[in-house]
Order: C-alpha cells, then structure tokens, then sequence
C-alpha cells in the first residue's frame, strides 16, 4: 500500500536521494488512505489515523511535508506507468480497515488528480 504514489513521487525526484523510498512509501500511505475514503471504502477518521502515526515515529505524511513541490499531472502521468495499472486504468492497494487492504481495479485519473490537488500538488 502506498507504493504506487510513491513510485511517482521517487520518479519526479529523478531517484536523486532527496526523496528515500520510505519517505515517498510513507506519504504514499496517507495518499492511499485519504483516496480509500474518498471512494468510501473506509472511515473517513482513518486518514487521519494513519497520517498521525506516521508523524507520530518521524515520517512524512503527507505532500505538504516533502521540501518541494509536485504537480498533479505529472504524478499521473508518472502513475499510468505503473506495472498494476491493467487496460490503461489505474489500480491501487486500498484499506477498508485496519489490515483490510485490497486491490482497486479501474480508479479515475481525475479522482486522484482531485486528490493530489486537495493535498497540495500544482494543477
């Protein structure tokens, strides 16, 4: 989980060390958990819950906390290269709770650029 956000993001640093991939892996979680409930997958009190805990131990959590900028359509761009992505539709490991990831099928581009944009990231 995570992990497809965070891909992009190292991508967008140019894999240059100013970004480790536990930090992008970790606002990549908060990513992950805020589009879960976006798409009501889950509580919306668990965004928060994880972002708190990943500040809590020393990680970034979100966009805002990384020391530069990104652009939302250069993030999906870099996310519809991605190797989940099936017949050019985005895919991601979501959570429903708790332990309760799960694999979404066919998430809209404009659903997470909505997304990135709410977090801070350039049109």
């Amino acid at each position: 989980m995570g992990h497809t956000f965070a891909h992009a993001l190292e991508a967008e640093c140019g894999y240059d060390g100013t970004l480790l991939h536990g930090e992008a892996v970790a606002v990549g979680l908060g990513l992950a958990a805020s589009l879960s409930a976006r798409l009501g997958h889950c509580s919306q009190e668990w965004p928060g819950r994880v972002m708190e805990h990943l500040t809590t131990v020393g990680l970034p959590a979100r966009l805002r906390d990384l020391p530069r900028g990104f652009s939302a359509g250069a993030l999906i761009g870099r996310m519809r290269k991605d190797k989940k992505v099936r017949d050019g539709m985005l895919r991601f490991v979501l959570l429903r709770d708790a332990g309760g990831a799960f694999t979404a099928d066919g998430v809209e581009a404009g659903v997470v650029e909505a997304l990135l944009r709410d977090e801070g990231a350039a049109g």
